[in-house]
């Protein structure tokens, strides 16, 4: 990697651990607050990013960033330990863990666009640093949004099925690490499909959330 990619990835990784942090943790309070206890019992119930890294998703998170000469970035954390039958909700238990995770990505980027704002007219460049966080937590947040196993996207939709029907797709379970590999590759091979998918809203968001010295 050049220099001044790695000056990014060194900028860009804290923010970036921070943000997989708190979305990992949401799942886990909103689970804890539902009833269910497996993930405070776990250790998940944090902020320390120590406690949700996953060393292949950090290691793809590296590998992608440099393979795509920083233009964009594709890692995971340890997915949070839920056990739906705990949660007070069986009918919408499972879908609000579910969502928690990409609302706390939104409710993170909406801070970032408001700091963004605040610095916009006294600091330039401090504005600019802060928009990173935005543009680093709309991605995750609309990636882990997409109804593709094991993403979130795929728990909530399964989470709205009426009980007795979710077994139908509890029967995905078995191929999800197939699906997921499957959607990894077209990532890394077609990186234009994810500029497709994520650029449009991304850019909307930022035109309402960002200053223009930001954007």
């Amino acid at each position: 990697m050049s220099r001044e990619l790695i000056v990014s990835f060194v900028v860009m990784l804290p923010l970036l651990l921070l943000s997989l942090s708190v979305h990992e943790m949401a799942h886990a309070w909103s689970a804890d607050r539902l009833g269910d206890g497996t993930a405070r019992a776990a250790g998940r119930l944090t902020l320390n990013p120590l406690a949700h890294l996953d060393i292949w998703g950090t290691a793809m998170l590296v590998v992608t960033f440099a393979v795509s000469q920083g233009s964009f970035f594709f890692g995971w954390a340890r997915p949070v330990p839920i056990d739906p039958r705990q949660l007070a909700s069986r009918r919408w238990g499972e879908t609000l863990v579910a969502v928690s995770g990409p609302a706390s990505n939104l409710a993170l980027a909406a801070l970032a666009g408001a700091l963004s704002w605040a610095l916009a007219g006294v600091w330039v460049a401090g504005a600019q640093a802060v928009a990173i966080a935005f543009y680093l937590n709309m991605t995750l947040a609309i990636l882990n949004i997409l109804p593709i196993p094991p993403l979130d996207g795929w728990r909530a939709l399964t989470g709205l099925l009426p009980v007795r029907h979710r077994a139908t797709l509890s029967r995905f379970a078995s191929y999800e690490q197939y699906v997921f590999f499957i959607f990894l590759a077209l990532i890394v091979l077609r990186p234009e499909i994810l500029g497709a998918v994520f650029g449009p809203p991304i850019t909307a968001a930022a035109d309402i959330l960002l200053p223009g010295v930001a954007r």
